[in-house]
This record gives structure tokens, sequence and C-alpha cells, in this order.
């Protein structure tokens, strides 16, 4: 059985959330929204498991030289936001990254998944 969160942002700055779940009920959340989809991280940590976590799969457009300190910085942030919420996890790292297109010069569409670990 899977539960489904469909949550539409626009680029004026409209949001709808289209079905919602519960705070905690998530395994994996998708955030891929472009340029960034950095609005959407507090909900999605929100939404992972207090204490056996899950994954988020964050998308956005990075330059190539600030990849690195991007993908440090989403960790941090989770994991910041996770202890904010209470969250109980083991640690939160990013297990793979990929470079899913150039969308400008030197500009990358990236996905990181983070893992947020079961404590």
């Amino acid at each position: 059985f899977y539960d489904l969160l469909i949550i539409w942002w626009s680029r004026f700055g409209h949001t709808r959330v289209t079905r919602a779940l519960p705070d905690g009920s998530a395994d994996r959340v998708h955030l891929g929204l472009l340029p960034s989809s950095e609005e959407g991280w507090p909900i999605a940590v929100r939404l992972l498991r207090p204490r056996k976590g899950g994954w988020m799969h964050v998308h956005a457009n990075v330059i190539e030289s600030s990849i690195p300190s991007w993908v440090e910085r989403v960790v941090e942030t989770v994991e910041r936001l996770g202890g904010e919420l209470g969250k109980e996890w083991g640690g939160v790292h990013c297990r793979h990254l990929e470079k899913v297109k150039s969308y400008a010069p030197r500009v990358w569409h990236v996905v990181a998944d983070i893992e947020c670990c079961e404590a």
C-alpha cells in the first residue's frame, strides 16, 4: 500500500497541496522543483519517519564548481531541520549525486540522494 503526497510549487510563489500525509509517515520524498527545491526541505524532513528516517531525492540547478559545497549544505540543513523537529536519526548522508544534465554553461541539474539513517 502506497500513499502519495503531491505538492505543487510554481515560480509565482503559489503552493497547493493535492493530498497531505501525516507527519512522520514517509519513507521517501522526491523534491524535483527546479531551479531549487530548498523551500520544500522542511516539509520533506517533517514527513520522514522520526526514528526510521528515509530518503530525500533533492533536485537543484547548481554551478559546477559549487556542487560539493551545495551537497554539504543540503546534508547540514537536513540534519539541523531533523534536530529542530525532534527526529532521532542515526545520521544524514549523501549516498549518491547524479549530474542529470547541463542546464546552462557550467550549471548542472543535479540530484542528491540523501539518506536519513535509522537510529
